[in-house]
């Protein structure tokens, strides 16, 4: 697989699409892909959707050092605390 890592600004050579690698798959088959997610939004105002492409046909623009992004191979996932009240305790019956 071509050197591609999630949160690096890509291009695809055939089309011209440029957006942040929001995806990156690998399959029995060696026909590896990457998903990429254009920046901005279309003439109705609606973000555009992630397309796929084949590992060789995207050329790297901008590899980022560091952001909110993980590349699953090198480290562990970032986990988020939930915002949901967390566990309850358990209910006491009131005496009178």
């Amino acid at each position: 697989m071509k050197e591609v890592k999630l949160g690096w600004e890509v291009k695809d050579r055939l089309t011209g699409v440029t957006g942040i690698v929001t995806g990156i798959t690998k399959w029995l088959t060696g026909c590896d892909t990457v998903g990429v997610k254009p920046q901005g939004v279309d003439d109705k105002m609606q973000q555009f959707e992630a397309v796929w492409f084949d590992d060789s046909r995207v050329q790297v623009i901008k590899k980022h050092k560091k952001s909110k992004w993980v590349d699953l191979e090198d480290e562990e996932p970032i986990r988020q605390p939930k915002k949901n009240g967390g566990p309850q305790d358990t209910p006491r019956r009131q005496t009178a």
